[in-house]
Formats: C-alpha cells, sequence, structure tokens
C-alpha cells in the first residue's frame, strides 16, 4: 500500500510541474529580455535565485501581451522580495514601468521585503532590476500575466478576490488563495 501512495505522489508532482513551470531564473548580461505575457501566469527569478543575486547587476525585462488589445491589460504580481536594504535607501531595487523605462510611467519602486500585485493598463511593461556593489540578497519571483479588463474589475470588486489564474502558486506562496486586507 506504502509503494502504491508513493507513485501517486510522484505522479501529483509531475502533473503539478507540468502544469506550472518553474520559474524562469534570466541571466543579467546588461542585454534586455524581451518575454511575452499570455493568459496563463508565466514568472521571472532574479538571477542566481534562490541563491543571492550579484553585487551590480542590472536587469531589464520588457514584458508585451501576447494580444495587443484593448480588452487586455498586464497584471504584476510581486510574490517573494528580497532585495538588500540595509541603509533604508533602496540601494538595490525593483521598478515596474507601465510602459518602457525611457518612455513609460514609474508605477512602483521595490526595495527590501515589501511585494504587492500592480495592473497596467498598457500591453506592454517593464521591470528593471538594479544591485550596487555591496549587499546581496535572495532577489525576487514575479509572476505576470494578461487579463481581461472584465475579470479585473470582478476580482477588484469581490469581497473575498482571489488572483486569478494563479491561486495554486499563490497559494504555494501564502497558504491562502485570498489577498490580504
Amino acid at each position: 500500500m506504502k509503494f502504491l501512495r508513493r507513485d501517486a505522489l510522484w505522479i501529483y508532482v509531475l502533473i503539478i510541474c507540468l502544469a506550472f513551470p518553474l520559474a524562469t531564473s534570466l541571466k543579467c548580461d546588461g542585454k534586455t529580455q524581451k518575454l511575452v505575457a499570455k493568459t496563463m501566469a508565466q514568472s521571472i527569478r532574479s538571477p542566481g535565485h534562490p541563491n543571492n543575486y550579484e553585487a551590480n547587476d542590472e536587469c531589464t525585462y520588457i514584458i508585451h501581451t501576447e494580444l495587443p488589445s484593448e480588452e487586455y491589460m498586464m497584471q504584476i504580481s510581486v510574490m517573494e522580495l528580497a532585495l538588500s536594504d540595509p541603509k533604508g535607501d533602496c540601494s538595490d531595487y525593483l521598478e515596474i514601468y507601465e510602459g518602457d523605462k525611457a518612455s513609460g510611467t514609474l508605477l512602483e519602486r521595490l526595495c527590501g521585503e515589501s511585494g504587492g500585485e500592480f495592473k497596467s493598463h498598457s500591453s506592454t511593461v517593464t521591470l528593471y532590476f538594479k544591485s550596487d556593489d555591496s549587499f546581496e540578497d535572495k532577489g525576487y519571483t514575479v509572476f505576470y500575466q494578461m487579463v481581461k479588463y472584465a475579470s479585473h474589475l470582478c476580482m477588484e470588486k469581490a469581497d473575498n478576490p482571489i488572483i486569478i489564474g494563479l491561486e495554486p502558486m499563490y497559494k504555494a506562496f501564502h497558504g491562502s488563495n485570498t489577498l490580504p486586507k
């Protein structure tokens, strides 16, 4: 009987891994990474994650929606954030722009351990990560996806909202499907 339980567990793990691929840890090499957001959540991890990122790293990720349309918006969820901030001056940070970094609007500059969820009405979002030469930390895990405007509006107006399409990932990190109030 134990043998069957163990096999069932491995089958379950295999199904989960195929359904929800592991987050991508892209190497920072000074080049801009171009990514395409789809209706299923995808993710990015800081270089070296789950180990510390390197000193003087600089990464730019430009994320476009798969279907450039006025029906969709971009949803960015920073589920895990650990950026070195020993002096409280945000010397290592992750910036989220609506549009591109050069001409877009800065939605948020994150440092320390304060993550969050952000929505962009643009079909393009830019993530920009910068670390200084002093201390390093674990970094970040960011989920991104395109969502229809209607589902976004329903999600914000619900009494007990859940992150649409991210429920299993969110629950794995936070132990619940509901957003904190």
